[in-house]
């Protein structure tokens, strides 16, 4: 996905070499199945968010600091089919949330899966608040 390696202490167990499928296979039996998943984004080592977002919108967004002072940043969303949403952000830029647009796809972080889409996308909000208790983390679902 990308070749940024998060620091050691924040590294994930999943491989970020690996293909989409390679690394849904170590969540879920079934990749195109209903499900929510979690980015691990990839914060610019030399350069502010800020700097970057400037570059791409008209105002900042409102969470910045908060992105910027993180040590993780997710992106959590649900999907109808986990491996081609996981594709469509990869290969259709414009189509993924806009904090990506600045920090882009480092890896798979986590994946839930489900029976059906409508309780992938009813469980979304509550995999993201989820996901924001970590110490230090930003989550992001737009």
């Amino acid at each position: 996905m990308t070749n940024y390696v998060p620091p050691r202490d924040t590294a994930l167990g999943v491989d970020p070499d690996a293909t989409p499928a390679e690394q849904l296979a170590q969540f879920v039996d079934d990749v195109t199945q209903p499900g929510c998943y979690a980015l691990r984004l990839s914060k610019p080592q030399h350069e502010r968010l800020e700097v970057l977002w400037s570059q791409e919108y008209d105002v900042l967004h409102p969470d910045i600091d908060a992105m910027q002072d993180s040590d993780r940043l997710y992106y959590v969303s649900g999907a109808k089919n986990l491996l081609a949403r996981i594709n469509d952000h990869l290969d259709n830029p414009n189509r993924s949330g806009a904090v990506m647009s600045v920090a882009p796809i480092h890896s798979i972080a986590h994946v839930w899966p489900y029976d059906s889409a409508e309780k992938a996308f009813e469980k979304e909000s509550h995999h993201a608040i989820e996901m924001n208790q970590h110490p230090r983390a930003y989550v992001s679902q737009h």
